[in-house]
């Protein structure tokens, strides 16, 4: 770990493994070149940096990035490649779908979206709704005027 500044921390730390052995010798036997791939043996060097908080000393913000070690060997290198496109590929399209979802349930709801869900103090588990609708208020102010001038007209024709 190394301070780049008062409140910018950098962690170094690496990570090795071997590959699944099955897939390995799947690829080998496809490629034809044991010796050029040697062992399955993956070295990633990781570099996380946070942004601390002075006072309180929590992370407001952190970066991390990855690069592969010069001892890696080129099919564990590909392998985890593969490995890590096809899950990013089904999480992007997974995403996707949700977010697809989602807009069309808004989009069917039409206006729904303007109403307020507010918490009741004295009960955290009860939840009341308050709908922010203009024309509501609109009408509702056109009720009291409509009612105080009839109000003001009966004063007029009893007085």
């Amino acid at each position: 770990m190394a301070m780049r500044g008062m409140d910018t921390a950098v962690i170094t730390w690496s990570v090795t493994g071997e590959t699944a052995a099955g897939m390995v010798a799947l690829v080998r036997a496809h490629l034809r070149s044991v010796a050029f791939f040697g062992s399955s043996h993956l070295r990633q060097n990781c570099e996380s940096a946070l942004e601390l908080n002075l006072i309180t000393g929590r992370v407001l913000k952190q970066r991390d990035s990855w690069t592969f070690a010069p001892s890696s060997t080129p099919l564990a290198s590909l392998l985890y490649l593969l490995r890590r496109s096809v899950y990013s590929g089904t999480q992007n399209l997974q995403d996707l779908a949700a977010g697809v979802a989602r807009a069309l349930e808004e989009w069917q709801q039409g206006d729904g979206g303007n109403e307020q869900v507010y918490a009741d103090p004295a009960d955290p588990m009860k939840f009341f709704q308050q709908s922010d609708n203009t024309q509501q208020d609109a009408a509702l102010l056109a009720l009291i005027l409509a009612c105080l001038w009839l109000v003001g007209q009966v004063m007029v024709l009893t007085g």
